[in-house]
């Protein structure tokens, strides 16, 4: 074969030709697609981004090259990160790990997964640690910590599963100090609830007197609801531990639910649709601002609940069941809040 009849990087113009960057019905993801030495590959980029798949259709073609000629494999990081995203995509997690590795790529695009080494690591922390949010505060260890918690896991499926790399460096993690749960009084919440628009003050409402997080709150639909019987039904793909809950509805509760009947399918709506994934928005923060309550998260009414819960003398065992947490160490960090039940105990052998 002559000189003029060869592509980049050795590859014929016959197999260059049949190259494609395409997507698969159902998958938001480009594919590349073409053939050396009589075998075809097709491989997922992990990317929406042309550009971006076009890149990483380059490093493939190298690499497979590379294979082709000397037998020796080269794993680049976003390969590792696409293979991640395929095996992991039906993780409740999923959408988080996507915004993980976005932020990775810039930073590990076009370098092979040998080459991440302890000095990579401490360079890739003290970059995420100089991260900024939205509202210019820096982020906290406890998000630097899942970053490099996912680079990890996906390193060590790389050595471990699929032998692509014969090891991995050492992560370290920082050391999280657990922070106080914050939670409201009877007069802040009503003064919050009065603050916000109609919509988000039902499902606020709904949140502080059943312990319920945004997304099942969001999620259920009124066939997991009986009216009778008081109870809503969250499903195994509605909850966060992959457990169906059993929710018991109280007074307060049941009146939320009278308030939202005939508005659609689902039971918490805006304008007859499902509320917005996003319910701590700008109408959520003037009200909260408002109510002087600066900087409350919509979680934070759960642990409101479980505060107001733990006042009202429910023991522990009983509010980890109701809130359908995994372990009691969750729980544990509302029972300061009982200190007159703890005194009684104390007195009982004093």
């Amino acid at each position: 074969m002559g000189i003029l009849a060869l592509g980049p990087f050795g590859i014929s113009k016959n197999n260059t030709a049949r190259m494609s960057i395409y997507k698969r019905p159902g998958s938001p993801h480009f594919y590349c697609r073409f053939e050396i030495g009589g075998k075809e590959i097709r491989r997922s980029t992990g990317t929406t981004d042309r550009s971006q798949a076009a890149e990483f259709e380059n490093h493939i073609r190298q690499d497979a090259w590379h294979t082709y000629k000397l037998r020796i494999p080269r794993r680049y990081f976003e390969e590792g990160a696409s293979r991640w995203l395929d095996e992991h995509d039906d993780k409740r997690s999923a959408h988080s790990d996507r915004t993980i590795i976005k932020w990775f790529r810039q930073h590990l695009d076009g370098m092979l997964l040998t080459d991440i080494d302890g000095d990579v690591i401490a360079q890739l922390r003290q970059a995420k640690r100089k991260d900024t949010l939205k509202n210019g505060k820096p982020v906290s260890r406890l998000t630097v910590n899942r970053h490099m918690a996912w680079l990890r896991s996906m390193l060590r499926a790389a050595k471990d599963q699929w032998e692509w790399i014969d090891a991995h460096p050492k992560i370290p993690m920082y050391r999280e100090i657990p922070l106080e749960p914050r939670w409201i009084t009877g007069k802040q919440f009503k003064n919050l609830h009065t603050a916000l628009p109609p919509y988000l003050a039902r499902c606020a409402a709904f949140a502080v007197y059943t312990g319920l997080r945004a997304g099942p709150i969001r999620a259920v639909q009124w066939n997991q609801v009986n009216m009778r019987k008081r109870v809503v039904l969250v499903k195994v793909s509605q909850a966060k531990n992959a457990k169906a809950l059993r929710v018991p509805l109280g007074p307060n509760a049941m009146e939320v639910l009278r308030e939202c009947k005939g508005r659609g399918d689902f039971v918490f709506t805006k304008d007859g649709e499902q509320v917005p994934v996003e319910m701590v928005n700008r109408a959520w923060r003037r009200a909260c601002k408002k109510a002087k309550l600066e900087g409350l998260r919509f979680h934070d009414l759960r642990h409101t609940w479980a505060s107001w819960h733990v006042q009202k003398g429910t023991p522990l065992h009983v509010l980890q069941q109701l809130g359908g947490w995994s372990s009691i160490e969750m729980v544990q960090r509302y029972a300061h809040l009982a200190p007159a039940d703890l005194d009684r105990w104390a007195r009982s052998i004093g």
